[in-house]
């Protein structure tokens, strides 16, 4: 950012093992301001939750983070996060978000920021970088400037479980042997057993299916390893997850899966994860049976969860009507962005 400029000062490595209470706060504060805009009522990620995450990303990913201090170097302005995943697949593809105060935008932090981001992704071999704003953003024209475009429109929708008669989930649940015979719903919590993680990684693959619009995305690669990882980091995030599946019995198959995901800290709200059926098992019912099977549970066990959230393609019509239909109700719209590195950086 060539110095000190309209009173901040040069963005720099922010190393989350340096950094003491007080910059914590500072960087939980930036986050907070943005992410209200973008996910609203309340539902911002909490100081705790946001040191964990930053603290323990994952040993997938190689994570870089910058902040801009204001010149008396007691308050973060703007943030840039660059993650970089280290798997065998998309490694053309990098994946960054930047913060910037309210009071201290459109004076060039985000356009030193992206550059920075882009120059990270260049260093690791990447060639396209992604982020992601609520649809209609200031996000969107910032980077069609360096020829960059909106890949991706996903909803994010709200379910409130309290306000969804009990009996629409029984009745999925009793009634779904009679056009899935022959399946069984089985379900874990996390760290996922030995025994479920192959069945786990090969079902997963059903997310490669979804819509992917016009992002520039390959099929991902899914392993008993790469859960393994995952799972190791959301414990250390204090985050908890519940998995169910439908097992077709004569094959001991994982013909779909749901998740839902928890967080210590918000005991209030929950997040809905991937929702999936294999193709060679549709138009049985699997993923009504298995989001009513979750949904009971949830109603049953974590009656604190007041909120569930959730994002889908808005083209992925089969699972909205799911959604729809348990109560899901759109919250907001989010625009996905790619834009080629070497646009950032000519």
């Amino acid at each position: 950012m060539g110095g000190e400029t309209s009173g901040f000062v040069e963005a720099e490595i922010l190393n989350p093992a340096d950094l003491d209470d007080a910059a914590w706060r500072a960087w939980h504060d930036v986050r907070v301001l943005c992410d209200e805009e973008k996910l609203a009522e309340g539902s911002a990620v909490s100081e705790r939750s946001h040191r964990l995450s930053v603290l323990h990303p994952g040993a997938d990913v190689a994570v870089t983070h910058w902040g801009v201090w204001d010149d008396t170097r007691t308050r973060l302005v703007a943030v840039a996060d660059l993650v970089v995943p280290d798997r065998p697949d998309n490694r053309h593809m990098a994946q960054g978000s930047i913060w910037v105060r309210p009071d201290a935008r459109r004076q060039g932090l985000g356009r030193a920021l992206l550059r920075l981001l882009a120059e990270g992704s260049r260093d690791a071999g990447r060639s396209v970088l992604h982020g992601y704003g609520v649809q209609g953003e200031v996000g969107l024209p910032f980077v069609e400037a360096y020829g960059g475009k909106d890949v991706y429109l996903a909803r994010r929708s709200r379910w409130l479980p309290a306000e969804t008669p009990v009996g629409l989930l029984e009745g999925w649940v009793e009634q779904a042997p009679e056009r899935a015979q022959g399946y069984r719903i089985v379900g874990w919590d996390a760290p996922t057993p030995a025994e479920h993680l192959e069945g786990y990684a090969h079902v997963l693959h059903a997310m490669n299916t979804a819509p992917m619009q016009d992002m520039d995305w390959e099929p991902e690669v899914f392993t008993p390893e790469l859960i393994s990882t995952w799972e190791e980091a959301g414990a250390k995030q204090e985050s908890g997850k519940w998995v169910m599946v439908a097992e077709h019995v004569a094959t001991g198959e994982y013909a779909g899966l749901t998740e839902i995901y928890f967080e210590d800290d918000r005991p209030q709200i929950a997040f809905q994860g991937n929702t999936g059926v294999d193709p060679a098992h549709r138009d049985k019912g699997l993923g009504r049976w298995l989001k009513g099977a979750m949904g009971l549970r949830l109603r049953q066990e974590r009656r604190e969860v007041e909120a569930v959230y959730t994002f889908n393609n808005d083209s992925n019509l089969p699972m909205l009507s799911i959604n729809t239909e348990m109560g899901f109700a759109p919250h907001r719209r989010f625009s996905n962005y790619e834009v080629q590195v070497t646009s950032v950086l000519d």
